[in-house]
């Protein structure tokens, strides 16, 4: 949500106004199917809790700086295959 909110700032857009920029609608614009979205959502909550689970306090600083830098990577990944037209078959 933070990501859409900066992004349509960013491009001088309201951040109230609907657009498909969210993160599942822009695995739906890939071509994905919506049960594999769901998945990919179940097993990122599902790796994330566990870190949480098993971590003490200062692991848990660290993973938070994991899970940024993997939705940095993410959101570079999603815009280098709509930058070439990458369809999911």
């Amino acid at each position: 949500a933070l990501f859409v909110i900066a992004r349509r700032l960013w491009l001088k857009k309201s951040p109230f106004l609907a657009d498909r920029s969210h993160l599942h609608q822009r695995f739906l614009d890939l071509g994905f199917r919506p049960w594999q979205i769901v998945l990919f959502f179940w097993l990122v909550s599902i790796a994330l809790g566990a870190v949480a689970l098993i971590s003490d306090t200062s692991g848990k600083m660290y993973a938070f700086y994991i899970l940024i830098a993997i939705m940095v990577l993410l959101g570079l990944l999603i815009l280098f295959l709509e930058k070439k037209g990458w369809r999911s078959p």
